[in-house]
């Protein structure tokens, strides 16, 4: 996939990802087991799944919108049991995450963005679900946990997102030269026309300028 700038424009590329390929993906699934059961309605069960689970979907959304949260979070915990393996299973647990975030219930948005993070079959899903929850935590006040949940090497994509968080993190433990490396970082690897340069820069501008650096042994007998 293509590298975006934000959660929201990666989590619009998955959905429109598995509505373009989804059958091809059911496709070439089938053919690798065709010998071992009765391919055709193999594939016309799974596409009536992928159905299924996209129109759950869609009812969830909204459910979400009309403020209905309460059937929202049913619907939704059924839909996640129904089509675990689906890319609307962890799209819904993200959007019930959000919701349980809105309504105060820190407990429920972490269960949601854990099972994203540990399940989802897109990689973009879990990565997001990752750095929402390591923000979370952070929110709590628990930054080792975040810098954790941060220590894998970001994936493509997601190095900006990923190397802001940490600064963030590091700057809550009050680690002002790590969290300016770490801004530094992600502004290197925002483009010149991302809309998040300007706030990273004033995070480091609200760093204040860095320390003077002491002369090496060598630089001071010169």
């Amino acid at each position: 996939m293509e590298t975006y700038d934000s959660e929201q424009e990666q989590v619009e590329a998955v959905k429109k990802w598995w509505k373009e390929n989804g059958r091809s993906v059911i496709a070439g699934l089938v053919i690798g087991i065709g010998g071992m059961v009765g391919w055709k309605s193999w594939v016309g069960y799974q596409e009536v799944q992928a159905v299924s689970a996209s129109t759950a979907y869609d009812q969830l959304v909204q459910m979400i919108e009309s403020n209905r949260h309460d059937e929202a979070s049913q619907h939704g915990d059924r839909l996640v049991q129904a089509y675990p393996g689906s890319a609307y299973a962890g799209l819904s647990s993200l959007l019930l995450a959000r919701v349980a975030m809105q309504e105060g219930d820190t407990d429920a948005a972490r269960q949601h963005l854990q099972w994203v993070a540990d399940h989802a079959g897109f990689p973009e899903l879990r990565h997001i679900a990752a750095l929402r929850l390591a923000r979370l935590l952070l929110q709590d006040g628990q930054t080792d946990a975040a810098l954790t949940l941060l220590d894998d090497q970001a994936p493509q994509g997601f190095e900006a997102a990923y190397a802001e968080t940490r600064g963030d993190a590091l700057l809550a433990k009050r680690d002002i030269g790590g969290a300016r490396a770490a801004y530094t970082q992600a502004l290197a690897s925002l483009s010149v026309a991302s809309a998040a340069r300007e706030l990273l820069q004033m995070k480091l501008d609200d760093l204040g300028p860095a320390a003077p650096r002491s002369p090496s042994p060598e630089e001071a007998d010169s």
